[in-house]
């Protein structure tokens, strides 16, 4: 092989190719290491530019539901305290075993080579003079009875589950009873916070650490009905030997519901309540229907003796008139009260007041019909037109009272318009003749003034509490309005529409009390029956003031 420079040609090559390679290898990373400087260049500008422009834009003020949550702090010394050590040692000579046997009946067991109370959940120490001084402590007997509770409680849901597999024969009824037990206690928790079940399954790796298997929220409503019948227990239990009183209702916003809640004062003289029953079916129920669910329930279902029941309170409605003519026979000792609210409502539909019932049915239908109307009327008064609701008591009331307030506002509103539709076509006529806008002025007027008490005691007698004790109060000042017979809005609109002619005014004056003598006599009517009924149950009823 040829030399160069006593070098074989080889070797020369070699070197080169190093050379080269070392160059090429230089140049790469010098290239990397200016296109790393280059990067790291431009994130820094860019986080300059951002905070620059952070610090120039205006920040938001913070809602006070966006506060910093607040956290309970220790006290200073701040940070973790240290451990002041035991100030007992435990005796060498005992083991925990030894200890649980030496107490057998105060649930104690050995946890982790330590012994535990259960029924405090609590770690105790070995000597004897510890051990006595917790058996003997308030927290441990009410665990005590706490765990005697659950173990009652447990028991009963045993007992209703096998009886439940004997009459269904559900899928997993050959599952551990211990496991089916705690399924149930889960749903009932669930079913009693009123969380969703289908909720049941984002907490199941939860539930299930360290305790039973659970399945899935779809199986687990398998299991309603023993929460059901847990429930029906508790309140037969609680109801036991007790004198109550019921409520039911009916609506048919969903379906055709009926509820019995039933009510009775506990040892403490807490007034408390139970839902006894709730029952969907395809209709309305008649007088008999009612009746037959009412006496199921209360005599099958609870067990209520005839003499029990003292007090049942519902709406006046026809088919509720007659169960109750039918439930008096089982249960002669019951008070029937009906709802006085209801009676007073029903007072405002006995005014005969023909004009003005025309004319609030068309401005109505005019509203409810129309967002243009909504909006003009909100734009000329500042005001928003009051909801109309068929249900909702005095509620008509409420949307004439406003007429009656901007009436001044009303007419121009129903003339201004070129091209009226229908409804304000009718409103139209009705102020355009004579003889009805006089009618409607004066019904108008005595609508109000005489409506004003019994709308106040209807919104009072519908609330929570003890309203027995309000009811006659509230019915001695209708009395009194009655009597009074002060109807300032329509004396003034009489003395107007007169042109101050006495004879005329007065005459005017006894037209409008004559559009609401059909309201008070039947309020008349309403009371006698209420007060022949009370007199031949004067010792329930004085009973029923605290139910």
């Amino acid at each position: 092989m040829e030399t160069v420079g006593g070098v074989s040609a080889m070797s020369f090559i070699s070197s080169l190719v190093g050379k080269n390679s070392m160059a090429s290898s230089s140049s790469t990373l010098t290239d990397d290491f200016s296109t790393s400087t280059s990067s790291e260049s431009t994130q820094d500008t860019n986080e300059v530019q951002v905070i620059s422009l952070l610090d120039k834009l205006h920040r938001p003020t913070s809602s006070e539901l966006s506060r910093k949550r607040k956290i309970a702090l220790n006290p200073p010394p701040i940070g973790a305290k240290k451990s002041k050590g035991k100030t007992a040692d435990d005796p060498k000579t005992i083991t925990p075993s030894v200890r649980m046997k030496q107490y057998p009946n105060e649930h104690l067991t050995v946890t982790n080579k330590n012994l535990f109370c259960s029924a405090c959940r609590e770690t105790l120490s070995l000597k004897k003079s510890v051990i006595n001084l917790h058996i003997k402590s308030v927290k441990h007997e009410n665990g005590k009875t706490r765990l005697a509770s659950r173990e009652k409680r447990e028991k009963n849901i045993s007992e209703m589950l096998q009886k439940f597999n004997q009459d269904v024969h559900p899928v997993g009824e050959n599952l551990p009873v211990a496991v089916r037990v705690h399924r149930v206690k889960v749903l009932t928790a669930f079913m009693s916070a009123g969380i969703p079940i289908s909720k049941l399954d984002c907490f199941r790796d939860l539930l299930t650490e360290d305790a039973f298997s659970l399945t899935s929220s779809q199986h687990l409503r398998e299991l309603i009905p023993i929460v059901h019948m847990e429930q029906k227990d508790k309140i037969k239990e609680s109801i036991s030997g007790r004198q109550i009183s019921i409520i039911f209702d009916g609506t048919t916003h969903v379906a055709e519901a009926m509820v019995v809640v039933v009510r009775y004062i506990n040892d403490e003289w807490e007034i408390c309540q139970k839902v006894a029953r709730l029952m969907l079916v395809a209709h309305s129920m008649t007088g008999d229907e009612v009746a037959r669910q009412l006496i199921f329930t209360l005599s099958r279902e609870l067990g209520i003796t005839s003499h029990q029941l003292i007090a049942s309170m519902r709406d006046r409605a026809s088919v509720n008139n007659a169960a109750m003519r039918t439930v008096s026979v089982v249960f002669p000792d019951m008070f029937d009260i009906g709802c006085f609210s209801h009676t007073i409502d029903h007072v405002g539909e006995r005014m005969n007041t023909p004009t003005l019932n025309k004319f609030s049915k068309a401005w109505i239908g005019l509203f409810s019909r129309s967002p243009k109307s909504k909006l003009a009327w909100k734009s000329k008064t500042g005001l928003s037109v009051p909801s109309y609701s068929a249900t909702r008591w005095w509620s008509e009331w409420e949307v004439l009272k406003q007429v009656h307030d901007t009436f001044g506002d009303v007419q121009p509103f129903i003339m201004e318009d070129d091209q009226p539709s229908a409804l304000k076509l009718k409103l139209q006529n009705l102020l355009s003749d004579a003889t009805s806008h006089l009618h409607l002025l004066l019904e108008l007027a005595i609508t109000i003034d005489a409506g004003e008490p019994f709308i106040k005691a209807t919104y009072t007698l519908e609330g929570g509490g003890p309203l027995a004790l309000l009811c006659y109060e509230k019915i001695s000042e209708l009395k009194a309005a009655i009597a009074t017979a002060h109807y300032p809005n329509t004396c003034a609109m009489a003395l107007k529409l007169s042109n101050d002619n006495a004879l005329l005014c007065q005459q005017l004056i006894d037209d409008a009390k004559s559009c609401i003598q059909p309201a008070y006599d039947y309020l008349a009517s309403e009371r006698s029956e209420r007060d022949t009924y009370r007199g031949k149950n004067e010792k329930i009823g004085d009973v029923c003031l605290f139910i």
